[in-house]
């Protein structure tokens, strides 16, 4: 079995211009690097990404914001729905690394204490 797979994503942003969002996938480890763009034209690479996480076992799941240029609503609703699954199975979630750009776009979002937390589940 692979234990590390790479999704990659170009798709126009709702800005206009061209976005990428890589993802690399480390399945051993339960954990997603994110670098580049996640919005509404490249959510369903990370929803892709976090199916293949959530058939492992993994007790916890992390996700590396540190590459993360940009994210819009519809990548916190997806980080959101990520957490929502997660918790309803028992899991947590850790979100690492955040830039200051993208901790700012989470507390506009009123998701900062998804950041205040090292780790969040099982609530």
């Amino acid at each position: 079995m692979m234990t590390q797979r790479d999704f990659v994503s170009t798709a126009m942003t709702t800005t206009g211009g061209i976005g990428q969002l890589q993802i690399d996938l480390d399945v051993a480890h339960a954990r997603v690097a994110l670098t580049g763009e996640l919005d509404l034209a490249t959510v369903p690479v990370l929803r892709e990404a976090a199916a293949v996480l959530l058939s492992e076992t993994a007790e916890e799941i992390t996700i590396d914001l540190g590459g993360l240029q940009f994210i819009d609503a519809a990548g916190l609703g997806e980080i959101v729905w990520l957490r929502a699954t997660l918790i309803a199975v028992g899991r947590q979630l850790t979100l690492r690394r955040p830039s200051p750009r993208i901790r700012r776009t989470f507390t506009i979002g009123g998701l900062a204490e998804l950041l205040r937390e090292s780790s969040f589940g099982r609530e």
